[in-house]
This record gives C-alpha cells, structure tokens and sequence, in this order.
C-alpha cells in the first residue's frame, strides 16, 4: 500500500493508519475522505470519484463491517445510516473538517467536498507558516545559546589565564649575591 494512493472500497486499513497517512506533517499531505455508508450509497456518489482520486486518502468501509464501525466509532457518529467526512490529523490528534450523514445528491457532495478541500488547504498553509516560523526561532535560540557557550568559555579562559601567568620573581640582592657565591 502506497501512502499516497486511494484505498478500496472495504480495504483493511485501520482508522489509526489512515489518520498516520493524512497527518498535517508529511511532506504530500492529503486530507483523508472517509465514507462509511451501504454499497448502494457508494454507487449514488460515483460521480465524484475523479474529485475523490486527485484530492483525497480515501477509505470507504460498509456500514455493515467491522472497520465501518470503527469508523463511526472514530467520528463519533451514532447512525448507521452512513457517513462521509474528511479527516486529518495534527500532532497525532485528528481533526474532522466536515461531516455529512444522509444521502446528499452528487453536486451537494461535490460542493461541500471542494469546499472542505479548499479550507484544508488554508489550514495547511497556515500550519506551515507557523511551523516555519517555530523551527526558524528554535535555529536562533540554538544559535544565541551556542554564543553565549563561547562567550563563558571565553571569559573563563581568561580568568584562567590571569591566574596563570608568572610574574618575575625579584629577589633580594642578599640572597642572589649568596646563591652566587655558592
């Protein structure tokens, strides 16, 4: 399984791993459509398949399954009557960016999904100016503590110094004239 390739209608993926997938900080980040309904339903919304494959992880579970489940489970959806929602995850949290239960047409799904798709898009820009910004302060404050490192070394070496260096003994003309008569 690729990580930026759609999964299967009824693919064994695991929300977790769909969620480790679609998570803000990869470098080809792709908001993750999950879609837990009948197949029936599925085939209604075939239309945007084309939107879907070019935008989205997708991961389509039935109601009926084990992994549908979970996945209502995960969205905290009580009806089985199915649910689409696009999901992402930030720092290993997840993030639901739009939720839709029921059977909207294909037109409302495919407006509601560009819009969705275009606020992630926001966030995601966003996310990046802000960890570019924390990870440029975090360089600086390496950089000034790097500094301040050298400068105490600096000054301790100085100290050092001056504790070190000898000064010429003078000594007492008696005692030299009795070393030279020795």
């Amino acid at each position: 399984m690729t990580h930026s390739a759609s999964l299967p209608f009824n693919h064994p993926c695991n929300f977790n791993v769909l969620m480790e997938m679609a998570g803000m900080e990869r470098e080809h980040c792709r908001p993750a459509l999950m879609c837990v309904c009948s197949e029936r339903q599925w085939l209604l919304w075939r239309d945007i398949a084309n939107l879907v494959n070019q935008n989205f992880l997708f991961w389509v579970q039935s109601s009926d399954g084990a992994a549908g489940k979970q996945g209502l489970t995960a969205l905290q959806v009580q009806s089985t009557s199915g649910v689409m929602a696009i999901v992402y995850s930030v720092g290993g949290y997840k993030k639901v960016l739009f939720k839709i239960s029921g059977i909207p047409s294909a037109s409302e799904l495919k407006r509601a999904l560009e819009e969705a798709l275009k606020e992630f898009q926001e966030q995601r820009k966003r996310w990046l100016e802000l960890k570019r910004t924390r990870d440029l302060k975090q360089q600086q404050d390496m950089e000034y503590i790097e500094s301040l490192v050298i400068d105490q070394e600096k000054v301790r070496l100085e100290e050092n110094s001056k504790y070190c260096q000898t000064e010429p003994l003078e000594e007492d003309e008696d005692e030299a004239h009795i070393h030279m008569s020795l």
